[in-house]
């Protein structure tokens, strides 16, 4: 059809998603409609723009995580499964928790990534949208739990964590984002939590906001944009009534 036609048809759809959805949620279905009608302009298929403006949204997200504790014992918890797989579930949590990584950074790590033998060890990581591996220096209990499950998996070539489910005949098999998921939703609930990869994310970049200024928690969260981090910062500190009662003091 033409531009109004369309502009008619995508409205009725939005608002008939507002009575159902989140304004996040609508959103992310009227860009994929806005891309998919953007594809058809550049292959010549239609002549028209998508113009339809988003739903205001207000930022309400949830920037906890499970809490540090919960995250202790599902790394005993990991620890007690023993075998090959508890080094490998321990060092996946240690990598999500530790250096705050997203399930689809830790799923793309190959063992060639890994420089436990330098002066100061690093790992390479294919960022958020980023097209090239960027180095991540890994100290402490995080070197300590890739190297426990490097001496199961060995020094070859390869994803640095493969999959072990039962179902899959290759064990060399790099492991998927949702085996990732699955480990921590096993571990969480085997110690009463219910928690995501990107759960553990959270806590360990409010852990960043409670004890760091803000410059070093927005390096280590790798946020772009400052105003996500200063979620975290009004979720945790309370920062913006706590200027407003300092101004208040003032009087």
């Amino acid at each position: 059809g033409d531009s109004g036609n369309a502009l008619t048809q995508a409205t009725f759809y939005q608002g008939a998603l507002r009575n159902n959805y989140a304004p996040t949620t609508v959103n992310r279905r009227m860009a994929a409609l806005r891309s998919i009608t953007r594809l058809a302009r550049d292959l010549g298929k239609i002549t028209w723009r998508l113009r339809i403006a988003d739903l205001k949204t207000t930022p309400n997200r949830k920037t906890a995580g499970p809490g540090v504790a919960a995250i202790e014992r599902m790394m005993q918890a990991a620890h007690l499964e023993g075998g090959a797989q508890g080094p490998r579930d321990l060092a996946i949590i240690w990598l999500l928790y530790g250096l705050g990584l997203r399930r689809a950074e830790v799923a793309n790590i190959d063992r060639e990534h890994v420089h436990l033998g330098e002066e100061v060890p690093w790992i390479d990581i294919l960022a958020k949208g980023g097209n090239e591996y960027e180095p991540m220096t890994i100290m402490g209990q995080v070197k300590a739990a890739i190297a426990g499950w490097n001496t199961y998996r060995g020094d070859h070539p390869g994803p640095l964590f493969t999959t072990m489910s039962p179902a899959v005949a290759d064990k060399d098999r790099r492991i998927t984002t949702k085996g990732i998921s699955d480990i921590v939703k096993r571990l969480g609930l085997a110690v009463g939590v219910r928690t995501t990869p990107h759960g553990l994310r959270h806590t360990a970049i409010t852990e960043a906001v409670r004890k760091n200024n803000v410059l070093d928690a927005q390096i280590f969260s790798r946020h772009t944009d400052l105003r996500t981090l200063q979620t975290y910062y009004d979720r945790d500190k309370g920062t913006a009534a706590d200027v407003a009662a300092s101004i208040a003091e003032g009087m």
